[in-house]
């Protein structure tokens, strides 16, 4: 039997993020290319196929699940750092990994920012341990826990977390500008020791590991966007 590795990722997904947020996952294919909105289609104008198979797969799986969220058919275009622009009041993000991509929107009014994301857990290499996490981090990996594994799950986090804030702070993040810390599954991102920029930041999120995959989801709540006004 074939297995539905779009339906287990997610159902993955949705197990892991909090309620009022809609997933879709789906196994990217060409057909989805004959699918983009005309405003869609001019932005992956000269898209090598591959490229194109990707972006109408992840484009078709954002307009689901705002569909599903507000009850309209929207264009998704893309943003000066390649991030999804999606329509007032909804916010949200996509990821892709090994032939298969995934979305995730939020009401704005529940959630500032909302990030998933999925890395392959073998494909993350020990070579980059320094430039992931930080020795606090490293200390805290768990007896008989595989580092590679400790690391995907740094990696993916910090990808989910990062895509939860950039439409509030709009600028670049490092991977030791945060530090996240674990208890089984669950994690908290806090900015790293002297990062005043970030020192109200707190984001909740999860990582699982399906398949060969790591898949982490982070949410900030709406209340954060209030904070920052202070």
């Amino acid at each position: 039997m074939k297995t539905d590795i779009a339906g287990i990722t997610a159902e993955a997904f949705c197990a892991m993020f909090p309620p009022g947020v809609n997933v879709d996952a789906r196994v990217i294919h060409p057909s989805y290319v004959h699918e983009l909105l005309p405003d869609e289609a001019i932005l992956a104008a000269g898209f090598a196929p591959a490229r194109l198979a990707e972006f109408a797969t992840g484009r078709a799986s954002l307009r689901f699940v705002i569909e599903r969220l507000t009850g309209r058919v929207t264009p998704v275009e893309i943003g000066q750092r390649r991030e999804p622009i999606l329509p007032n009041g909804v916010v949200g993000s996509i990821t892709h990994s090994a032939g298969v991509v995934a979305a995730a929107v939020a009401p704005a009014a529940v959630f500032a920012g909302i990030g998933l994301d999925m890395e392959v857990a073998s494909r993350v290499s020990v070579e980059l341990l320094s430039s992931l996490i930080s020795a606090r981090e490293a200390r805290a990996k768990p007896a008989g826990l595989e580092c590679s594994v400790w690391l995907a799950m740094h990696f993916a986090g910090k990808e989910a977390v990062f895509k939860a804030i950039h439409p509030i702070i709009r600028r670049y993040i490092d991977f030791h500008d945060i530090e996240l810390s674990f208890s089984g599954n669950n994690f908290v991102a806090t900015p790293r020791p002297g990062e005043e920029s970030l020192r109200r930041l707190r984001i909740n999120g999860q990582v699982h590991l399906v398949s060969s995959w790591i898949l982490a989801a982070a949410w900030l709540d709406a209340s954060f966007r209030a904070q920052r006004e202070d």
